[in-house]
């Protein structure tokens, strides 16, 4: 049984994940949210014309394909030199 006076913890001021839990809960995060779940419904053949989401998507979506690409070049060269295949989770049509 619980003590009736019983506190939850708080997380601190500083604590990356209600700092992260914030950020997501402002129009940028929401924004951000938005397109990984775009990128998600691409990446799985759905179809999306660009009348059907705004400028900042689009280029949002830009930002994080070539993130990500970028990501993949780097995992490539770090396990080629460790002589290791990399393990890269890709879904390319």
């Amino acid at each position: 049984m619980e003590h009736p006076e019983a506190v939850e913890p708080q997380p601190c001021a500083e604590c990356p994940a209600q700092r992260l839990d914030e950020y997501l809960a402002s129009a940028e995060g929401r924004l951000i949210q938005q397109v990984i779940a775009l990128d998600f419904a691409l990446r799985a053949g759905i179809t999306v014309t660009l009348q059907e989401i705004s400028y900042s998507e689009f280029l949002s979506l830009q930002c994080l394909v070539e993130e990500r690409q970028r990501y993949e070049r780097e995992m490539i060269e770090a396990s080629s030199k460790r002589g290791v295949e990399p393990h890269l989770h890709t879904n390319r049509p």
